[in-house]
């Protein structure tokens, strides 16, 4: 059915808002008049795609589309509009001219709430993060009148995250992560709120219950409305009534957030796979990965835990290789923003590219040029239906923050081994180009959406590239570029004829460390390191041995630096192969003859089940679940305090350099435990002058051995304290007694001097008395 379009007087021309557009091909040549010479000539070049101020590539492609559909009325008239002429499709969708779009907006310092109301004027909502972020929903026509706003600096589309996944390997359990010594301490989550934004819930796995049978997930929010298993709320707001069922947003992750879940804060049910944290509350945010709505996730967290008046922490096990990698897009900022306050942390997977060599950067000379050349992975698997819609991106930043944007890009195709510089009307419809600019560092953005595979399905030609040749028009100064590509893409590195090999780049691994969550500059960011290499499903008997080195960098751990000098990324490695946890029964598609699936477990008469999975994705919930335990001790902590405490308390995998960083391993492997002493250390009172347990433990130590070495860590200040090794007749063995103890001191005992037997290691405080076995065995 036809609709009427209405006008807006106050869209202006995109002729007189195009910014100078950078990436320039062909233009389209004119049909010939009659009697005219065809010139010979360089064909003048056109940028096919001109962005427009303060819009990313859809929102210009959508203001465009509606000024031109507008044209077409007052020329044509509202009668000739059909379907066609009303929808616009772009790099994130089809957009039908008449609807809404949602988008963020960064605006001046404080300015948020004044946008919210001008955009509530124009028949749009607002949600308002920070005092200098938003998101927004308007009609499509009023896109242009919100992007003159003088308050608004940059407006963009939602750019969507994914989970960071490998394929299953082996079991890992959290009492064997220190290396086969023993940890028994109070601290258990207690009181400390673990979110975790993610896909593919079972929300009332027993990993999620406590010992009564009650759900310890306190709050539920899932946009895409409950599944029809659930008993309870099947609305898409947040509930804390916790139903029976799963989330509708597992786009083929498998369980991936129930499994998360479980690693961070899982309850023991008799199997020895619980959390690191098995007595936190949790809150559980099925999500789009999109960064408007993790914001919106973020901000819900962190109201939720000052209405409960405890820590938190937020898990992020997913993230995007699209973006600057520096940290400074307005989400990053925001994000970053929300999380630097006291006793809320975000955690972070820094990806799982480290294999991969996905970046490629070039110091271009003044005057030079270089080129890049482009695959499509798989094309030879891919129907013919998919070929037709099938696209890779490649995300341009040059690094030069002066505003001067030096880089003229031209794409090609590689055709027969020839450069071939297609014209504007050819790459309108195999491709979108952007070029833009960073409103906070003045980087300039070449970005590229490319459907390789149409173009070879069309010419009958699999061997066809994409290219790209990058020149510095500057004459003095030398520009560096960095660059990612994704979404299938690869870089090919061939020689072309009369090109100098040399001047065709190829990619490395290198600043790999994923955007969307992991170069948030307050985010607490992870990699992976291996800690087992078996891996047995029990219900079918098949096992599995793999090559990978106990206690080194998983292979597939995203590799730093990051395009920013003011932060260290990754921050450091948790165990993240072949980890056992929790799975969805639910999700589509379960088989409990999966390979990756390692137990079955009965609880109360029902069937769960626990997998083995690895990635990044499983060493950032451990590390969420470690820093819990460290919040329970200390509330107080915040991103600089857990920082400086993993800097000075991990494990230095390649000991005895200068820095204790480097960019493969972060500042090391995790260590629960003595970061948890230097937590403790932290909150830490004079004991003269106060003796109450400020920890919020009720017990008074926490304690750590190997049956040869126990050290006994004070969680809160005493006044005096005896420390005894009995034997089981009595004699006392070894014996220390203290006084005036700080809290986060410790006392370590060798018991190798002792004959093999039992003893009993005996804790006396004036508040408490503890009492643990140990087995000394020379």
């Amino acid at each position: 059915m036809k609709r009427s379009f209405p006008l807006v007087s106050s869209l202006l021309l995109a002729s007189s808002l195009a910014v100078s557009a950078r990436i320039l091909v062909p233009a389209t040549p004119a049909p010939p008049t009659r009697g005219a010479t065809i010139s010979t000539n360089t064909p003048q070049l056109t940028a096919p795609y001109e962005a427009l101020p303060k819009l990313d590539a859809t929102l210009t492609l959508l203001a465009k589309g509606y000024q031109q559909a507008t044209q077409f009325i007052a020329t044509r008239g509202a009668a000739q509009l059909d379907s066609a002429t009303l929808q616009q499709t772009t790099p994130d969708g089809n957009f039908q001219l008449l609807n809404t779009v949602a988008f963020n907006i960064h605006t001046t310092e404080n300015k948020a709430e004044a946008v919210a109301q001008q955009v509530q004027k124009l028949g749009g909502t607002a949600n308002v993060i920070t005092e200098n972020f938003l998101l927004v929903e308007i009609p499509i026509a009023q896109i242009q009148s919100v992007a003159q706003l003088s308050e608004v600096v940059e407006m963009a589309m939602p750019q969507r995250a994914y989970p960071f996944m490998k394929e299953a390997r082996k079991m890992s359990h959290v009492d064997e992560i220190h290396e086969a010594k023993e940890l028994y301490t109070p601290f258990k989550g207690k009181d400390v709120i673990i979110a975790v934004i993610d896909q593919s819930f079972e929300f009332r796995h027993a990993a999620f219950l406590d010992k009564n049978g009650n759900s310890r997930v306190k709050w539920l929010w899932d946009r895409s409305g409950y599944s029809p298993q659930a008993t309870s709320n099947q609305s898409k707001s947040a509930t804390d009534k916790i139903p029976v069922g799963t989330d509708f947003q597992d786009r083929g992750s498998g369980g991936h957030g129930t499994h998360t879940t479980g690693i961070a804060a899982g309850s023991d049910v008799g199997n020895a796979q619980y959390g690191v944290a098995p007595e936190a509350d949790i809150i559980m945010i099925p999500s789009t990965f999109l960064d408007s709505e993790v914001l919106e996730d973020v901000k819900f967290v962190r109201n939720k835990a000052k209405q409960a008046q405890k820590p938190w922490v937020v898990n992020m096990s997913f993230g995007t290789q699209e973006g600057p990698h520096d940290g400074s897009t307005g989400y990053d900022q925001n994000m970053s923003l929300v999380g630097k306050n006291k006793g809320g942390i975000l955690v972070a997977s820094a990806g799982n590219d480290g294999d991969l060599n996905i970046h490629v950067t070039h110091n271009i000379p003044a005057s030079d040029s270089c080129f890049i050349l482009f695959d499509y992975k798989d094309y030879e698997k891919l129907t013919d239906d998919q070929k037709k819609s099938k696209t890779f991106t490649f995300d341009l930043w040059s690094q030069s923050t002066d505003k001067v944007d030096r880089l003229e890009v031209k794409p090609f195709l590689l055709i027969n081994n020839k450069v071939e510089y297609m014209d504007a009307a050819f790459w309108k419809d195999h491709a979108w180009f952007h070029t833009g600019s960073s409103k906070f560092t003045h980087k300039h953005q070449h970005k590229f959406w490319v459907k390789l595979p149409q173009v070879r399905l069309e010419k009958n030609d699999a061997t066809i590239l994409f290219g790209l040749k990058l020149t510095n028009t500057d004459k003095v100064q030398v520009e560096t570029v960095h660059g990612w590509v994704s979404q299938r893409g690869a870089y090919v590195k061939k020689s072309i004829p009369k090109i100098d090999s040399k001047r065709i780049l190829k990619g490395d691994n290198n600043y790999t460390v994923a955007d969307a969550a992991g170069n948030i500059p307050s985010a607490i960011t992870v990699g992976a390191y291996t800690s087992r290499n078996t891996h047995t499903n029990t219900i079918t008997k098949k096992s599995f041995n793999f090559p990978d080195a106990i206690g080194q960098r998983s292979y597939f751990s995203s590799i730093g630096p990051v395009l920013n000098d003011k932060v260290k990324k990754p921050t450091v490695l948790g165990p993240g192969a072949q980890v056992c946890s929790a799975m969805n029964k639910l999700y589509p598609g379960f088989d409990e003859k999966f390979w990756m699936i390692s137990e079955k477990v009965k609880v109360n008469g029902e069937d769960y089940y626990y997998a083995d999975m690895q990635g990044t994705s499983m060493s950032a919930p451990f590390v969420s679940g470690v820093i819990a335990l460290w919040l329970e001790a200390n509330p107080n902590l915040d991103h600089n305090d857990i920082e400086e405490i993993i800097d000075k308390t991990s494990y230095k995998i390649y000991p005895g350099k200068s820095n204790n960083w480097n960019k493969l391993t972060g500042y090391g492997r995790i260590d629960a435990y003595k970061g948890l002493k230097l937590a403790l250390q932290k909150a830490g009172k004079d004991p003269l002058t106060s003796i109450e347990r400020v920890s919020g433990s009720t017990q008074p130590v926490t304690l750590q051995g190997d049956g040869r070495v126990w050290n006994i860590l004070f969680n809160n200040p005493e006044r005096s304290a005896t420390i005894s090794v009995v034997a089981l007749d009595g004699r006392v063995a070894l014996q220390r007694n203290l006084q005036q103890v700080s809290q986060g001191h410790e006392e370590t005992f060798d018991l190798t001097t002792l004959t093999s037997g039992v003893y009993l290691l005996r804790i006396v405080t004036p508040g408490a008395q503890i009492t643990h076995r140990v087995v000394v065995n020379h």
